[in-house]
């Protein structure tokens, strides 16, 4: 049976709800409910809201400094809890790349889920991914997620 789509998009219950990372210019650490309609990462809302899920999409956007690149680089990966052995879900992220499923990452208990965790673990994923650009990142700098570099209007004296 295929899966919903709208355009290129799932839809029902396939799609996963998207959770932006502090790399977007608009509306950065935010769960999008509706168009309109935002929760803050870190908040009361967001840690009720993740009690009630089976899993989201994590998307984080880097502006990189001094490699040249005039594209922002985008990275995301699924969120999802698991039972364990000992009876309490914990969450665990998971990222494909090439069709390939790149080894599960445990993030812990629902208190865990802080944006500065998922950005953290974003990177994370970029290393394993292209481990030569995560260390020309490394090397020139990140410029902090999503902002991009404003010249200096200042004028110098």
């Amino acid at each position: 049976m295929p899966r919903p789509t709208q355009g290129d998009k799932l839809v029902g219950p396939y799609a996963k709800p998207k959770v932006r990372g502090s790399g977007w210019a608009y509306q950065p650490g935010t769960l999008q409910l509706s168009q309109d309609e935002f929760i803050p990462l870190d908040s009361p809302a967001w840690l009720a809201w993740l009690d009630q899920q089976l899993a989201f999409r994590f998307e984080q956007v880097y502006y990189v400094a001094g490699l040249g690149l005039a594209e922002p680089v985008y990275l995301s990966y699924t969120v999802r809890p698991e039972r364990r052995q000992r009876g309490q879900g914990y969450w665990y992220a998971y990222k494909k790349y090439h069709n390939q499923r790149l080894p599960g990452t445990y993030l812990g208990q629902t208190e865990s889920l802080t944006l500065a965790n998922l950005d953290r673990l974003a990177l994370h994923f970029l290393a394993l991914i292209n481990p030569v650009f995560f260390d020309q990142v490394c090397q020139v700098g990140l410029v902090r997620f999503g902002k991009v570099p404003q010249p200096d209007l200042d004028p110098q004296p």
